[in-house]
């Protein structure tokens, strides 16, 4: 969902109930204005909602100066020209010609009082440490870990690269172009239309920010989805992290080191098992082995067609842990199939150290169809369970036919006895 008031204002991708239940997909307007939480002061409230909204700024940044031929990404010519200037209305026409177009914005938390709909608290996260991309609608996806007295919840956004091979990117901020597709290491793919754009040192940290009761932040850092972006982040039951998204906006064909990228991007996608790091900075050190992909070398191919491109097929969005499993969705993009997995591995997380053996299926019962072939009639996001055989998921919905009379809005699963997840 992706709806917007007068002020330009993003609706909230990912509210949160603090009771334990993350949600996608509701939106909030006319919040206060966004002010840092006291030390002294509860920012997460029990049995609350917290709502992630972010807001389109023209002020900042190279946005500011944007006009009808700046330079933009292409992936057909390298670069191309801006066709709209910075005006909120119809700065999005962009889009037109440079598939990458985004802006860089600030992340605010809201908590409300379920009671009353009266807001709590609401801060911003510093942007000179991390940013979401607007008007990317996958974005900002929240996770809560409800251990009462302590609460934390998980997001995933864009932080400065590191220097590599003596490139020294640019800083975070407010107001930067193409973010969500760029590279995660200076240099990483040569192939990426925004880096023939905006050169070798345009990289941005895809990273996971954490948020206590306090308002306190910390973050981990990944050199994962480069070329695109990671959507949601949930820390798991074993306290390893794990995430979801999508990378490889540039060429690369094949799996492995022959595609030239560094860190590979058809292997550094899909869904993630991350150590965190925890620091109180974003600039910090990624140690070797911190992040691993499971089943990096997923392809799924339907007979008369070829092989999709490599590492698409896990373009994943939503996510959730439920029984000691995990349950993630694929919603968007014309790979692979739109429907919702788990980790073949029943009961159990997968580790660092046995990612890349662990396998993913799709959860019995639910679409196997070609996403290409279908063009779109199942989109699930979030997904959440009510109990061991309830299952639900919200389908946000394209237009297509099928879509709009049979799975767009919320969808209730139940688990029957045959073993197969229904739909009521």
């Amino acid at each position: 969902m992706n709806v917007f008031s007068n002020a330009a204002h993003r609706a909230a991708l990912a509210p949160a109930l603090l009771s334990g239940t993350s949600l996608l997909g509701a939106a909030l307007f006319g919040l206060a204005d966004p002010t840092p939480a006291n030390a002294d002061q509860q920012f997460l409230k029990h049995g609350s909602l917290l709502v992630s909204s972010s807001t389109y700024d023209k002020t900042h940044g190279p946005v500011a100066t944007l006009k009808v031929g700046t330079t933009l990404p292409n992936k057909a010519t390298a670069t191309t020209q801006a066709v709209a200037g910075n005006n909120y209305v119809t700065v999005w026409n962009n889009a037109s010609v440079d598939g990458s177009f985004g802006v860089t914005s600030a992340i605010q938390l809201t908590d409300i009082d379920l009671s009353n709909g009266k807001v709590f608290r609401t801060m911003q996260v510093p942007t000179d440490q991390v940013v979401t991309s607007f008007s990317s609608k996958s974005e900002l996806g929240l996770h809560v870990l409800n251990n009462w007295p302590t609460v934390k919840v998980v997001f995933v956004g864009y932080a400065g690269a590191a220097p590599a091979n003596g490139l020294n990117p640019p800083a975070v901020g407010v107001g930067l172009l193409d973010v969500s597709n760029s590279d995660a290491v200076p240099g990483q793919d040569s192939t990426n239309p925004v880096t023939f754009a905006f050169g070798n040192t345009y990289a941005f940290r895809r990273t996971i920010v954490s948020v206590d009761e306090k308002g306190s932040i910390t973050y981990t850092p990944t050199n994962d989805y480069g070329g695109n972006n990671g959507r949601s982040a949930l820390l798991g039951s074993n306290g390893l992290y794990y995430v979801v998204g999508n990378a490889n906006n540039g060429n690369a064909a094949a799996f492995g080191p022959s595609n030239n990228t560094n860190p590979d991007v058809t292997e550094t996608t899909g869904l993630e098992v991350v150590n965190p790091v925890g620091s109180s900075v974003v600039n910090a050190t990624i140690a070797s082995a911190t992040s691993a992909e499971v089943d990096p070398l997923i392809q799924i191919t339907f007979p008369g067609a070829k092989p999709d491109k490599p590492g698409k097929d896990n373009n994943y969005r939503g996510i959730t842990e439920f029984g000691g499993a995990l349950y993630f969705t694929k919603g968007s993009g014309s790979n692979g199939i739109d429907t919702v997995y788990t980790v073949q591995a029943p009961n159990s997380l997968p580790t660092l150290a046995n990612a890349a053996s662990s396998s993913i299926a799709v959860v019995p019962g639910f679409p196997m169809d070609s996403a290409r072939a279908t063009g779109g009639n199942f989109t699930p996001f979030a997904i959440f369970f009510a109990n061991p055989t309830t299952m639900y998921v919200s389908d946000e919905g394209t237009g297509n036919n099928l879509d709009v009379a049979s799975n767009a809005g919320l969808q209730k699963w139940i688990l029957g006895s045959d073993g197969l997840w229904h739909t009521c």
